[in-house]
């Protein structure tokens, strides 16, 4: 049930914003470089911001053909990685859960906040998963989520080859990355 709410308040969240929030220049050129790269005419760095590679955009070309040019194509690509994201902390939460000593009964209090605060967080982290969003910061804490989740999943070759390319591609987005990679 809280799973359902939490998801509900996203999406009531990106409803909102279809109706009510125009596409912004950033979301515009984010969509406009997805259609330039399904293509054929891929791009290194982002159109006015020439620091960071265009992951949302490659992620976004190959439905561009199907999107609608309106403030939902421009942000559902976004929204899905929102959700992708409260799924990977909550897997990151059960992993450090796992790993935690002490008292079970202390525990299951701690992580059930957790959860709490990761399936209700605050309204500004509300807004980049679901609604008006700072470019690039959604494939920014994917890719650091997913980095520190293999990290925790152990020394395995695959897991660190998968840590070492979120990480990079994490990086890729923003700098912001760099405690996490």
């Amino acid at each position: 049930l809280l799973a359902l709410g939490a998801l509900a308040l996203r999406l009531a969240f990106f409803l909102i914003s279809m109706r009510h929030a125009p596409v912004i220049s950033d979301e515009a050129i984010e969509f406009l470089m997805a259609k330039h790269i399904a293509a054929g005419r891929p791009h290194l760095l982002v159109m006015s911001q020439p620091y960071r590679f265009p992951l949302e955009s490659y992620v976004t070309a190959p439905f561009v053909r199907w999107l609608p040019r309106t403030e939902f194509g421009a942000r559902v690509i976004p929204f899905l990685f929102g959700l992708l994201d409260v799924v990977l902390l909550l897997l990151i939460l059960r992993q450090a859960l796992r790993r935690a000593d002490g008292n079970g009964r202390r525990e299951r209090w701690a992580g059930w906040c957790a959860a709490l605060w990761i399936l209700f967080p605050s309204a500004y982290l509300l807004m980049q998963q679901s609604a008006y969003r700072i470019t690039g910061y959604t494939a920014l804490t994917a890719c650091s989520l997913l980095a520190i989740l293999a990290a925790l999943h152990g020394r395995r070759r695959r897991w660190a080859c998968v840590c070492g390319l979120a990480g990079g591609l994490a990086f890729s987005s923003s700098m912001l990355a760099l405690p996490v990679t």
